[in-house]
């Protein structure tokens, strides 16, 4: 059942707006769609409800299953005169309790974010042995491109898997082994640049493309899918085809 945000009306009963103005809030939410982070959400059975709090309106949105919007929190400490609350009509606490309800509903909001996002960097990544322990290992703090948009050789990186675990990463002395090669046979000083797969750091740094340059080339990729060859590439408008020739030894389709 798809649920819908709660509906502001100018009563004494719910808190009063300008006529014809999307709360802040909803506004930004529905620059979100979060629909395909709904199964995360809904593990932490976030439900709708409308509670009263004391002598102030509240209303609190917790939907299940986001359809298009963000998790939200509508409350408000008001009387019904529209102004905040004060005096004996203000329930004691309400602002702390409004507060780290808010702060739980972006918690929760983030950390979905996280998960889908690190879920699609791995999908992204190149097979091969010590795939899985980079996965587990270094997409728990950062996203992919933090390291796919560098060319180190073998010492460079095994001082910056050092560093990472310095830092508080959970490797052991063989999965920070299996990390380093991976990383020396993906993205060391000679690896090839995966056109159909590369963020948007990894184009424009290793192969010098201007910002944008590499926009063209993403929004191209989505468009039409993966390039096959060479001349899909020299085909995308508004990338100059002498840079794609002089970095074609660097290319893999």
């Amino acid at each position: 059942m798809k649920l819908a945000p709660p509906a502001f009306s100018n009563t004494d009963a719910d808190p009063p707006r300008a006529a014809g103005r999307t709360p802040r809030l909803t506004r930004w939410s529905a620059r979100f769609p979060l629909d395909r982070f709904s199964p995360v959400l809904s593990r932490y059975r976030l439900l709708t409800r409308a509670t009263p709090i004391g002598a102030t309106t509240g209303r609190e949105w917790f939907p299940a299953r986001a359809q298009t919007h963000a998790v939200t929190v509508l409350a408000r400490s008001e009387s019904p005169g529209g102004k905040p609350a004060s005096g004996p009509s203000a329930a004691p606490g309400v602002r702390s309790t409004i507060n780290s309800k808010m702060k739980l509903a972006f918690c929760i909001l983030a950390a979905a974010l996280l998960a889908v996002a690190a879920d699609d960097d791995a999908k992204l990544l190149p097979d091969g042995p010590g795939k899985e322990v980079v996965v587990r290992t270094c997409l728990e703090c950062h996203d992919a491109a933090s390291f796919r948009k560098k060319r180190l050789n073998r010492d460079d990186w095994t001082e910056t898997v050092g560093r990472m675990v310095d830092q508080g990463a959970n490797a052991s002395d063989q999965e920070q082994t299996d990390i380093i090669e991976y990383l020396v046979h993906n993205f060391g000083p000679d690896s090839k640049v995966r056109i159909n797969t590369a963020p948007f750091s990894e184009i424009r740094l290793v192969l010098s493309f201007t910002n944008e340059e590499t926009k063209a080339i993403i929004a191209y990729r989505d468009q039409h899918g993966d390039f096959k060859e060479l001349r899909d590439l020299l085909g995308v408008p508004g990338v100059d085809s002498k840079k794609v020739e002089a970095k074609k030894e660097m290319l893999a389709f």
